[in-house]
């Protein structure tokens, strides 16, 4: 027995009795639970995340082909600007060619035209006819505008503007029909974006009823000896056990971020249109309203024709002229001799229009119709005579005012053709 007792007790310090058996818990806002309670939950998020994987594969499907659209409406609309800036960049490079280099010289050449008919015996009766009439400063002008004018299409700039309306009208409305297109898909875009949205509060709603369930099923009751119990998680709240389950949330809200980001891109890309709908319009009323060379300048030449001649004829050297044909007409019509007598009554009959310029350029009309040959080279002699003394003058004075007016049409064609920045 002796050595029995010492052999059972040599057994007991090699094999000592097992320690009773510890419970695993987790404990959750002061409450037990199971401690699988985690896993269940991650089972639980892992099945409603995939099951909202396979729902947000529409969506996302969609929103795929959104983005290809949008791509596709940018390109577009970047061509469209590209060909507007082309259309008008190259209108205005043809437009001041065509008066640098070939209205306004050919206007410059017209001049020695103009001044030939002016130092002529035709021209010189012509205008004291026109004095008589009553009608000289018009005559001037008119005349101006037909010589400084021959030979040349002075319709051409009007034709290139026109055609840069008509063009431009037409990539402005492509440009109209792609915003259209846009806004339209914006629409499809905030529907779906509205689908997900609903989506996402459906499976939140899903999440959080199953999880309370889970929670529910897994409390356990504490036990007596809290002593055999290790608690493996413990948790202040609910709340504070569910931070690391956010995958459904981090899920929808990663697809909700792409709608967000392609959304602002679709509002950037409308803002682009609104930007060039108010540029291009604002283009077209300077066009229409541009002093002088506008579109409403541009009928029959005007802006070369008779706006330009009116501020040559604004020229001293033209005020000048009504000065010196009053003085030929008086200088004149004391020097008829008796055989132009019975002519020059009847001419000063007529030329009594005007008062005593009249009488005396109707003596000198007169005296034409009475046949005074050595009047008409004498004439000759004088009108030869101011030319030589006046005609470089009078040139410049005309070049001057072709230049003033030059300046002005570039300076037009300048603010015309700017670029809204």
């Amino acid at each position: 027995m002796y050595h029995c007792s010492i052999w059972q007790e040599q057994l007991e310090e090699v094999f000592p009795d097992p320690e009773p058996a510890k419970l695993v818990l987790q404990r959750i806002d002061g409450k037990l639970f199971h401690k699988d309670t985690t896993l269940f939950i991650e089972k639980l998020e892992k099945r409603l995340q995939n099951e909202l994987r396979l729902e947000l594969a529409g969506p996302l499907g969609k929103l795929e082909g959104f983005e290809n659209t949008l791509q596709q409406f940018n390109n577009e609309r970047e061509e469209l600007q590209n060909s507007l800036m082309r259309l008008r960049n190259n209108t205005f490079v043809e437009l001041k060619k065509l008066h640098e280099e070939e209205l306004f010289p050919r206007i410059e050449r017209n001049v020695e035209g103009y001044l030939n008919w002016y130092y002529s015996i035709t021209g010189e009766y012509v205008r004291m006819g026109n004095l008589i009439a009553g009608n000289f400063e018009q005559h001037m002008k008119d005349k101006l505008s037909e010589y400084l004018t021959r030979n040349i299409d002075v319709q051409k700039a009007e034709r290139m503007i026109r055609h840069l309306f008509d063009e431009s009208g037409k990539i402005a409305a492509q440009m109209a029909a792609v915003e259209r297109m846009t806004q339209q898909l914006l629409t499809q875009v905030a529907e779906v974006s509205e689908e997900v949205a609903r989506m996402n509060e459906a499976y939140q709603i899903q999440w959080q009823q199953e999880v309370d369930a889970v929670i529910a099923e897994n409390e356990v009751s504490p036990p007596a000896d809290m002593s055999a119990v290790i608690i493996e998680g413990d948790y202040a709240s609910v709340d504070d056990f569910m931070e690391s389950f956010q995958g459904i949330s981090v899920e929808v809200a990663s697809v909700m971020e792409r709608f967000e980001v392609y959304t602002n891109a679709m509002h950037d890309l409308l803002r682009l249109f609104t930007h060039h709908s108010s540029e291009y319009v604002s283009f077209r009323n300077r066009m229409t309203l541009s002093t002088g060379i506008g579109v409403a300048g541009l009928g029959r030449g005007a802006y070369l024709g008779a706006r330009m001649t009116a501020s040559i004829a604004s020229k001293p050297v033209f005020k000048e002229a009504v000065e010196i044909v009053v003085k030929q007409i008086i200088k004149r019509s004391t020097g008829i001799g008796s055989g132009a007598v019975g002519g020059a009554a009847v001419g000063g009959s007529v030329g009594s229009v005007v008062p005593v310029v009249g009488t005396a350029a109707g003596a000198v009309m007169g005296g034409i119709a009475g046949g005074t040959a050595a009047w008409l080279a004498t004439d000759y002699v004088l009108i030869k005579l101011e030319e030589y003394i006046s005609r470089e003058s009078f040139k410049r004075e005309i070049l001057y005012g072709i230049n003033e007016q030059k300046a002005e049409v570039m300076r037009t064609l300048e603010d015309m053709f700017r670029i809204n920045q």
